[in-house]
């Protein structure tokens, strides 16, 4: 997609999305690739609005409250439902937009912040563990975010991994060594980065960085690092 497409159409849309949910006053936070990458860095464009509770009683409820608002929004569709989570496609214009909504495990790192339009966003910390159990899944983005989030943030590898293993059972500190320093960077020409984001400089040196620090729970020794 052209970064127009973003910035005219797609964006717009979710723009609206954001403001109708916040209206509600739900307890749904915005997190995942968007968050990160249109409200803390602005280093790619992400297609999906993805909403997170944390094992709340009223998931379905709060769901469904968010289906009948967003119908102002364009046509709804329902792809996928269970009892933790639900896919819908909202579409409007020939603009197709997909939401997930995840009623996630109880443990999270930080508190959701409501911005002035409405809505709850994550805090990066909580991001960033996601992204981490999300490696297993060897999708180029969250390989992406993880390393735009080490050369933005301070953090100690050792906590993040600890925060990490209380969301999913397979994440151990070789586990995620192995993954950041098997991750081959020509998989980036998958990731639609903002235009500014000088792509070919990101070699393999900065994932063999991030998996040193994973692996001996040290400090994050990218922050600052301009690529």
């Amino acid at each position: 997609m052209s970064e127009a497409f973003y910035r005219e159409r797609l964006y717009p849309l979710q723009d609206e999305v954001l403001t109708v949910v916040g209206k509600t006053g739900s307890s749904f936070y915005l997190t995942g690739g968007t968050a990160v990458s249109r409200f803390m860095l602005n280093h790619r464009y992400s297609d999906d609005l993805d909403f997170f509770l944390n094992r709340s009683d009223r998931f379905r409820q709060e769901v469904e409250v968010q289906i009948e608002q967003l119908r102002s929004c364009g046509e709804v569709n329902l792809s996928f439902r269970s009892e933790d989570f639900m896919r819908i496609f909202l579409t409007r214009n020939e603009v197709q937009l997909k939401l997930e909504f995840v009623n996630d495990v109880k443990f999270r790192v930080g508190l959701p912040v409501r911005r002035e339009s409405g809505f709850l966003i994550d805090t990066w910390q909580n991001i960033l563990s996601n992204k981490i159990t999300a490696l297993s899944r060897n999708a180029a983005k969250d390989f992406a975010d993880v390393l735009f989030l080490a050369l933005n943030y301070s953090f100690n590898w050792e906590e993040m991994i600890n925060s990490a293993k209380e969301k999913d059972a397979w994440v151990a500190e070789h586990e995620v060594a192995n993954m950041l320093l098997g991750f081959d960077v020509k998989n980036l020409a998958e990731v639609s980065f903002a235009q500014h984001i000088p792509v070919t400089k990101i070699t393999h040196d900065y994932f063999r960085i991030l998996a040193r620090d994973a692996f001996n729970g040290f400090d994050n020794s990218l922050v600052g690092k301009v690529i």
